[in-house]
């Protein structure tokens, strides 16, 4: 006995059977090189290639892993706190700690803070973000954009916008933000689902 299939009945077995091997737009999306370049870079820190850079939009990109440079301890550095009391006025205060400077923090005080020049000051799941005086470990799945395929950016992103933390990721095919920018008045860009998405849930302290 042979089975006759109307073209309708054929075309819906086809795609029946595309979905079950899992072949989907979404997929195909993912798997591809995100629309999201890197466009007028700047150094992120002035006059030094650090391995990262700043681009339109206020984002973060790591090219490649380049040593932070780091002007810690500053001898002629003093903070101001505006509140008391204060944990420290000079970096030489904060020698016990890794990268030890002393600076300005909310809602006023001098607060002695970690620092770092390469990943390795940071351990497993972070890497170390340049800046100035020194730099800062942050979360990242990504070292650099060899960690990235088909062409992706190891770039930024804020976990809580408006809040933090600063982490970093591999681009994705279906992203559809690089940074708020990209979103509609109101909204950030965030990481939900693996990949970079416009949300209106700002974070309020």
């Amino acid at each position: 006995m042979h089975l006759r299939f109307a073209p309708i009945a054929l075309a819906a077995l086809v795609a029946l059977v595309a979905l079950s091997c899992g072949s989907t737009n979404d997929d195909a999306a993912a798997a591809g090189k995100s629309k999201f370049q890197c466009s007028n870079p700047t150094p992120e820190v002035p006059g030094y290639e650090s391995g990262f850079e700043r681009c339109d939009g206020n984002w973060h990109h790591r090219p490649q892993i380049v040593e932070c440079p780091s002007t810690v301890p500053r001898a002629d550095y003093t903070c101001q706190g505006n509140y008391e009391p204060s944990e420290c006025s000079k970096d030489a205060d904060c020698a016990g700690t890794q990268g030890g400077h002393c600076t300005l923090m909310p809602p006023g005080n001098c607060r002695c803070a970690s620092g770092c020049t390469k990943d390795s000051d940071c351990g497993a799941g972070y890497v170390c973000l340049c800046g100035e005086p020194t730099g800062r470990c942050v979360a990242s799945s990504c070292s650099s954009d060899a960690d990235c395929s088909d062409g992706n950016l190891c770039s930024s992103y804020v976990e809580n916008p408006a809040c933090g933390p600063l982490m970093f990721r591999c681009q994705q095919g279906n992203d559809e933000c690089a940074s708020a920018r990209d979103c509609a008045k109101g909204e950030a860009c965030t990481v939900k689902g693996g990949r970079r998405v416009c949300t209106g849930d700002i974070c309020t302290q």
